[in-house]
């Protein structure tokens, strides 16, 4: 039997958030590259699977399967399994925290902080370290978020912090119902490469979502790609 191609998969996709997406829940994730404040609530369990999840659209695209933990309702802790997309070759693995600073609409902006290990031994690459400062804001119903990214090399030649990337991104809801678009736009200071990302996130229930976009360079040496995410929470 033969397959459907890539573009209806995705028309497929699309068509059926529109369809099947129930209310929607202010904690669950919009963007697939830009992380929003909301956390994970305390004693919840959540598995996501990222495809194309490189950090930069230049390296070689990533899948990754996380395990998430709420810990207490203001903090969560992730266990990440890397491999290169397409194949079984393992990458490595990283472990995720991320705090949200304050309850929200204590400040003008909603403060996260995320700190991330990561370990590349499989490919014999020293580890790193990520730091992000993640900022949210709500006007009415269209959410806004920032995330500063800093990246430490855990040895090698290049072991200073430095400033990696940022993420300025939108989302709005399409429909009285859970399917929200948005767009991401990111820069990628060592890769030289800026680009935009148009998305769509549905919840198909209270507990599965789906998130879909296309990565465009803008500006710099890269190629686009499609980039996507599936959440079940338990």
């Amino acid at each position: 039997m033969r397959l459907p191609s890539l573009k209806s998969q995705i028309v497929l996709i699309l068509i059926t958030l529109a369809v099947i997406s129930q209310p929607a829940w202010a904690d669950k994730r919009d963007w697939l590259l830009t992380y929003p404040y909301w956390t994970e609530s305390k004693g919840e369990f959540e598995v996501e699977e990222w495809h194309n999840a490189g950090d930069s659209i230049k390296e070689t695209p990533e899948e990754r399967i996380e395990f998430e933990y709420g810990i207490s309702n203001r903090l969560s802790s992730s266990i990440y399994v890397v491999r290169q997309a397409g194949s079984l070759q393992n990458l490595g693995w990283q472990f995720e925290n991320r705090y949200r600073l304050a309850e929200p609409g204590t400040f003008f902006v909603d403060p996260a902080i995320y700190l991330e290990y990561r370990n590349n031994s499989p490919v014999g690459q020293p580890g790193e370290l990520e730091g992000k400062l993640i900022l949210q804001k709500y006007v009415g119903n269209l959410a806004l978020a920032t995330n500063l990214v800093f990246e430490k090399t855990l040895g090698g030649d290049n072991t200073s912090v430095r400033f990696d990337r940022f993420h300025v991104a939108t989302a709005y809801p399409l429909t009285p119902t859970s399917l929200d678009g948005g767009v991401e736009f990111t820069r990628y200071l060592g890769a030289q490469v800026t680009s935009v990302t148009p998305g769509l996130y549905g919840s198909l229930t209270e507990d599965i979502r789906y998130l879909i976009g296309w990565e465009i360079p803008v500006a710099g040496n890269a190629s686009s790609r499609i980039r996507t995410g599936f959440s079940l929470e338990f």
